[in-house]
């Protein structure tokens, strides 16, 4: 699963992206960030945009908790696209 927070400078609420290949991981993926939104917000600041990979520890369960991040590519992306 992805998470993608977009840098766009003239909305006040920056859009989200969630993807996976399954519902339960979209789920999970939407739960994990409902849950860690205030940590990433502190992590990469309000306005700035990064992705994330996430990987489902468990895929039988729907709980966030059985989330973990497979990797960080932060804000390299979006400066590679510049």
């Amino acid at each position: 699963m992805l998470i993608f927070r977009i840098p766009v400078t003239v909305l006040t609420k920056r859009p989200w992206i969630v993807c996976g290949q399954t519902a339960r991981g979209n789920h999970a993926a939407a739960r994990y960030l409902n849950t860690e939104s205030r940590a990433l917000a502190r992590r990469y600041g309000s306005h700035g945009g990064f992705v994330l990979a996430l990987r489902l520890v468990n895929p039988t369960t729907y709980d966030h908790r059985y989330v973990e991040v497979a990797a960080d590519f932060g804000e390299a992306e979006f400066l590679a696209r510049s």
